[in-house]
């Protein structure tokens, strides 16, 4: 074969580029490194891509933190505004710069149970309650929420809705170191309930509060007065006691163990109690005038002399005729009950009156008591007939009670 066929056959057979054989007139060596550099280049540009996109991803979120952080710091800063507005009473400050608080940062459920606290101080009680409705939603047992909406609901006199709420904040998850004001807002249902008239669910919960009340001159003396306006002066005056232990001269303690005293019919330390109280109040006045009316003008009290007990029924059948006279002197469209027999009390009083004046007459304790009983039941007649007794008229009631005759 000579040079140039060979040659001619070198020129058809092989890649001009790279040298290497041609197969159906394509080089396949310089087609597969095309396609590796198309490759390479295509990855390169990729990398270029996702790191261009990684880098725009964390420029992005750092600045959306930024921008997070702003919102929460002009949101903390429009909350704190608006408590010292509330503090100031500018209520329409203080809505302003809350809402704005919630605005930057709505699920701050701080901010909006101020902004509710806001509307309620403005009277905006529609606004204040849709607000903690919304919250509610998110978390039904909230005990802050419930508490606003006990409120809001008391204030419109609604009692079974404000003691549901209040009930529902009480029965919440407390934490441990919540226990001082779950018994705040105990206490704070507790007056609620009392205020209007609910008593005997005032003491269940006062029982409640009880179980976890600290020993200290403060809770004892609010024990003591909620349950003297529940009515239970038995408990009321054994917290009262503990309260003098602490302060013997307490004047609150004083005045609330002389008013269970008196109200537990033990006149005597009712009297010690009250007479050790410096300064004077209306209803401590009172009490001190009933409880020496008591002892003093009580004929049935034991260790008397019999001179002294019918001296002391002479004057109480006195005060009893002198009030059926003058309920007598009204006119009858003037007294309470016009139809109410003035007569024969009056009788059995001045009658008795005539034998105790005479001589060597009443000598025994059961006549001395059959006295009374007419005394009694007489004040009771002329105070339905009239009304208006007077202390001294309340202290024979009270002395008839105190020796059973008010069960009768």
């Amino acid at each position: 074969m000579t040079d140039a066929a060979v040659r001619g056959i070198a020129s058809v057979g092989t890649c001009d580029i790279c040298g290497g054989p041609l197969t159906a007139e394509r080089c396949l060596r310089c087609e597969s490194q095309s396609t590796y550099r198309f490759v390479h280049r295509e990855i390169v540009i990729l990398v270029v891509l996702v790191g261009v996109t990684v880098a725009a991803f964390l420029v992005t979120r750092s600045f959306a933190a930024a921008n997070q952080a702003i919102r929460l710091q002009d949101a903390r800063a429009w909350y704190t505004l608006g408590e010292r507005a509330l503090q100031t009473h500018d209520t329409e400050g203080a809505i302003t710069a809350l809402r704005r608080a919630t605005a930057k940062d709505p699920s701050d459920s701080t901010y909006r149970l101020a902004l509710a606290s806001a509307l309620m101080a403005s009277h905006q009680d529609d606004a204040a309650r849709q607000v903690l409705m919304d919250l509610r939603e998110q978390e039904a047992e909230d005990p802050q929420t419930n508490l606003q909406l006990a409120r809001l609901e008391g204030r419109r006199n609604d009692v079974t809705a404000a003691s549901r709420y209040y009930t529902n904040a009480l029965a919440a998850l407390w934490k441990p170191d919540q226990t001082g004001a779950q018994r705040q807002m105990r206490t704070e249902f507790i007056e609620f309930l009392l205020n209007h008239g609910e008593r005997d669910r005032a003491l269940s919960e006062l029982l409640v509060l009880e179980a976890s009340l600290p020993a200290d001159l403060p809770s004892q003396l609010a024990a003591g007065s909620m349950l003297l306006t529940a009515g239970d002066a038995h408990r009321a005056a054994d917290h009262f006691a503990r309260a003098l232990r602490l302060d013997p001269n307490n004047r609150l303690a004083l005045a609330g163990a002389g008013e269970s005293s008196f109200l537990l019919g033990d006149y005597l330390s009712a009297r010690r109690y009250l007479k050790l109280i410096n300064g004077d109040t209306e209803r401590l006045e009172e009490l001190r005038t009933l409880t020496d009316l008591v002892l003093d003008n009580d004929p049935l009290a034991p260790r008397l002399q019999m001179t002294e007990r019918r001296r002391r029924l002479a004057d109480d059948l006195a005060q009893v005729v002198r009030r059926i006279e003058a309920c007598q002197l009204r006119n009858p469209a003037e007294r309470l009950d016009p139809r109410v027999d003035l007569e024969t009390p009056l009788a059995e009083a001045r009658g008795f009156e005539a034998t105790l004046r005479a001589r060597n007459t009443l000598s025994s304790s059961d006549q001395i008591d059959a006295g009374f009983d007419i005394v009694y039941r007489a004040v009771g007649v002329v105070d339905r007939a009239c009304g208006s007794p007077e202390l001294l008229d309340r202290a024979v009631r009270l002395i008839g009670q105190r020796h059973g005759l008010g069960d009768q």
